[in-house]
């Protein structure tokens, strides 16, 4: 018995925190040690409406509102609140009174609906409502209807808990298991306000009682499920898929411990060597990366490239007798890609990663489990990524995909909250809305001398992202210019920071071969330049149809780098200080050339010896030949001028470049993908959210746009249109769908009618009403219109007249009796309150996305009416003023044109139009 509290992630402010913290701990220093239980939840979602808090006790069920107000208040049914003469809005609602009132129908709808199936029956109308304000307040409660007074609730902080418990009903008597059963639905993770989940034991099966110091929390208890269910089972391969702070490095760790009481063998893989020493620190094992796992260090052969260039090919060594009885575990596999890649002097198997690892499995797959983000950008179409499984399913290998849809609550909550918003959208696929950026974390910011002095501070101290690399050329030149203030930028100097794009080795100078060779900065290391040679070394060569010789230019250069000390590495001018980071296929070759000229001229001995053998004829012929060419290619292989670095300043880079990577401080020109100049689609997003995990304290967006619902919307005067006092109905919506829940629908006394529509309306008007207090008594049918007689628990009626046109719409409902019993009318107007219904998906994500943009200025969508599948029209009012808007949605579901077709006053078109130019 007594206290807990779940949460279903961050709060969007600090202040909502605190007011939640502060109420836990007044609740659990009350409840712990009484016989009934309570339950806190703090930040979910139910029916798409968002809650600060919801209590649950045995008698009572409480939907809580968190106001950071203090002072006198004000209060108003229908219209604004005050504190201290400050508006307090209710979300996107007028006031916090009818925030609370939708909120408590959507947990009504939700639960009469399905979700959870309560064992007590309770009385589900009975649904109190609070606000509880941050900071003292005055109060006097004679404002609040009589009413509204049984269900509804004012505070401040320090009356919170006697007003929670004074909060009860007699016709609410939940019992434990009601209780847990709604846990259960709302899946949200245990709270804990010091951020340690208590620990509890997991028998991993039957016969394996093993403790676990971990507590999976929502889908992490489903994934841990899962991945002992395929341990077990048949199934090949098992997908963890989660973005970033859901928990997939703490469930990595706990499946290698599954795997582990299975006595089973993990072969531990990362993409590449820099990830594979991160993992390792990190989780734990020895990860390598697939290039060191998959293929040979040592080339066996040349392929020449239709340029004319050679790559050193590394053939696959992993067998299928290595792997048979190993659990394969990859991490970060949405780095890893079947799309054909080379590495300008090698290859790599065929070239296709993906397919060289599957083509070492053979008819029996090996256990494979696969961890990653989806949502980051992919090496390579996105299709072709590992973690996509589009190469698994076409080799036919069984597989379990299991994906982790809830964040755990982790610091920065703003960066998180920012990454979760994006994620939504892609999940959606609907690109019509950018979260905000206007907190401390998060922000948007513009250019200024500051970003110059943060992107050279230190290694990963601060960095320039962007998605060209000419902007990050100009970017990195103006560093070393401006703030560096060197003389000559398109030099390497002491002091540049430095990152390698491909793993170099060091200078070797052991006489005895470069095999001996131990020192290597890997690809994706950021080094600080500690000397610079300045001798340089320029390779010419005059290529066969060219009027002028290509030149190269390779310099030397030291570096620190930490745990080994300086090492000494040859480098790429031309590759430095080009506006992209490549060289010319002209310079490629004359390289390939020149190296394969080298390694010659060191063999020419054993190549004359050859020669002779071959010219005797003599039997030792193929095997001298065959150890001249392994000999001549592995010293093309290791060939300094192959192998001299290519190396970019690293002040500023690609986003693609970044990933993988972390600074502290993240600058992002957020003005384009690297795809294009579009921002409304997946690849914008996907760019947008991949930065956001390459910071670990602060991201900063530079030209960030102003992307909502109205992004591309015109709005185009009418002179038509007609400016005079109107009202706008809102009616009862809802669709007509043949089922067998319609077919056995009893209608009540009065109904008699063959009209699918109208036995549609009332299978619809019983629903709403469903285990409420009220029913319908009597139905009389007229031409037009349906009078329903409603009946309370009380004995109360109150009748609605349902008014429809010919297609069968409801236009209007009118409330009789309302001035008879106004507090029950308003109970049953709130149970029959309906939202606008359309048929076309993208018409309906359209009006979903316009009413949230004009909620800002009071305004709600009452009607909507489609008018083509690319044309709606829509009904605002927010009380007193009305408008039509006729808006053309596009096939992205964003709204291009809109135009008023009438309109209450000439000031309420002049507001809609406001907002929209804003």
């Amino acid at each position: 018995m007594g206290f807990k509290a779940f949460r279903g992630g961050a709060f969007n402010h600090s202040h909502e925190n605190q007011a939640f913290n502060t109420l836990y701990d007044k609740l659990q220093a009350e409840w712990q040690d009484r016989d009934e239980e309570l339950y806190l939840f703090g930040n979910f979602f139910v029916a798409g409406k968002e809650f600060d808090a919801l209590i649950v006790k045995n008698n009572a069920m409480i939907v809580i509102d968190f106001k950071n107000f203090g002072g006198e208040v004000t209060f108003s049914e229908n219209g604004p609140w005050k504190c201290d003469d400050i508006i307090v809005k209710g979300g996107n609602s007028r006031n916090p009174f009818l925030q609370l009132r939708n909120n408590k129908f959507a947990l009504l709808d939700y639960v009469k609906s399905g979700h959870v199936e309560l064992l007590s029956r309770p009385n589900l109308g009975h649904i109190a409502g609070l606000v509880i304000f941050h900071q003292p307040i005055e109060f006097d409660e004679s404002q609040v209807p009589q009413q509204i007074k049984s269900w509804f609730h004012i505070c401040d902080l320090d009356k919170a808990l006697r007003t929670v418990d004074s909060i009860a009903s007699a016709e609410i008597d939940l019992s434990n298991r009601d209780l847990a059963l709604i846990v259960e639905a709302f899946d949200a993770p245990e709270y804990f306000p010091d951020g340690k989940p208590a620990t509890k034991q997991i028998s991993l099966n039957e016969d394996d009682q093993s403790n676990i110091d971990f507590s999976p929390l929502g889908s992490q208890r489903k994934a841990l499920d899962a991945a002992n269910s395929w341990i077990s089972s048949a199934n090949s391969a098992l997908i963890l898929k989660g973005m970033s702070s859901t928990g997939k490095r703490t469930l990595l760790s706990e499946i290698l411990n599954l795997i582990s009481a299975k006595n089973l063998s993990p072969l531990l893989i990362a993409p590449n060597a820099r990830l594979a020493k991160k993992y390792t620190e990190m989780v734990g094992g020895e990860f390598t990366s697939i290039y060191q796992t998959l293929y040979s260090n040592k080339s066996d052969g040349v392929i020449k490239k239709s340029n004319g260039v050679e790559l050193a090919k590394h053939p696959i060594i992993l067998t299928n007798e290595e792997v048979k009885d190993k659990v394969i575990v990859i991490v970060e596999s949405h780095l890893i890609s079947n799309s054909y890649y080379d590495m300008d002097s090698a290859i790599f198997g065929t070239g296709h990663m993906v397919n060289d690892l599957l083509s070492v499995f053979g008819d029996t797959p090996p256990k494979l489990l696969l961890v990653g983000d989806p949502y980051q950008l992919s090496r390579g179409d996105l299709d072709q990524c590992l973690l996509s499984a589009q190469a698994l399913n076409d080799k036919g290998i069984d597989l379990v995909e299991v994906f982790l849809e809830q964040q755990i609550e982790s610091d920065p909550k703003e960066l998180h909250g920012f990454q979760f918003d994006i994620a939504q959208q892609m999940q959606l696929k609907q690109f019509n809305q950018l979260p905000l950026a206007n907190n401390d974390v998060v922000c948007e910011v513009d250019n200024s001398p500051d970003i110059g002095k943060e992107i050279t501070m230190g290694r990963y101290q601060g960095v320039y992202l962007t998605a060209l690399n000419d902007v990050a050329h100009k970017i990195n030149m103006a560093a070393k210019l401006k703030v560096l203030q060197q003389a000559n930028p398109y030099s390497l100097c002491i002091g540049d920071l430095v990152d390698f794009h491909t793993s170099s080795p060091a200078i070797n100078d052991n006489p005895e071969g470069i095999e001996n060779t131990i020192d290597w900065v890997h690809s994706g290391e950021i080094m600080c330049v500690t000397g610079v040679s300045d001798h340089v070394e320029v390779i010419e060569l005059l290529l066969k149809g060219r009027d002028v010789a290509t030149s190269v230019r390779i310099g030397e250069f030291t570096c620190d780098v930490p745990s080994v000390g300086d090492v000494r590495l040859k480098y790429l001018i031309d590759y430095l200080h080009a506006e992209k980071p490549e060289l010319n296929q002209d310079q490629m070759l004359v390289l390939s050339i020149v190296a394969r000229q080298q390694a010659e001229e060191k063999f020419k001995d054993l190549k004359a010896k050859v020669k002779q053998l071959k010219e005797g004829k003599h039997p030792d012929y193929d095997a001298e030949n065959k150890k001249y060419r392994e000999l001549v290619q592995n010293q093309i292989a290791y060939s300094p001028l192959l192998n001299a670095a290519r190396i970019r300043y690293a002040y500023s880079m690609t986003v693609h470049r970044a990933q993988g990577r972390n600074w502290n401080n993240v600058f992002l020109d957020a003005s384009r993908g690297s795809s294009g100049d579009a921002i409304t689609n997946d690849a914008y997003f996907r760019f947008l959210y991949t930065a956001s995990t390459c910071t670990n304290i602060k991201l900063n967006l530079l030209k960030y746009p102003k992307l909502t619902p109205l992004y591309k919307c015109q709005f185009i005067p009418n002179s038509n249109c007609k400016v005079a006092p109107f009202t706008i109905a809102k009616g009862f919506n809802y669709s007509v769908t043949e089922g067998q829940e319609l077919e056995t629908f009893m209608p009540p006394v009065g109904f008699d009618s063959d009209v699918l529509e109208l036995k549609y309306l009332c299978f619809e008007v019983s629903k709403k009403i469903q285990n409420t207090a009220w029913r319908i008594s009597e139905i009389k049918q007229h031409s037009y219109q349906e009078m329903y007689t409603f009946e309370h628990n009380s004995g109360a009626k109150q009748r609605v007249r349902f008014t429809y046109d010919k297609n069968i719409k409801v236009k209007t409902l009118v409330y009789p009796d309302e001035n008879n019993e106004p507090e029950l009318c308003n109970e049953l107007k709130t149970l029959l309150n309906t939202s606008p219904k359309l048929n076309e998906p993208r018409l309906i994500k359209a009006m979903e996305a316009i009413e949230e943009f004009y909620s800002s200025t009071d305004f709600n969508i009452l009607t909507a009416k489609e008018r083509s599948e690319w044309e709606m029209l829509i009904g605002l009012s927010d009380g007193n003023d009305s408008i039509e808007l006729k808006f053309w949605v596009d096939k992205a579901g964003l709204a291009t044109k809109v135009m008023p077709e009438r309109a209450s006053t000439q000031e309420v078109m002049d507001l809609i139009k406001g907002a929209l130019n804003e």
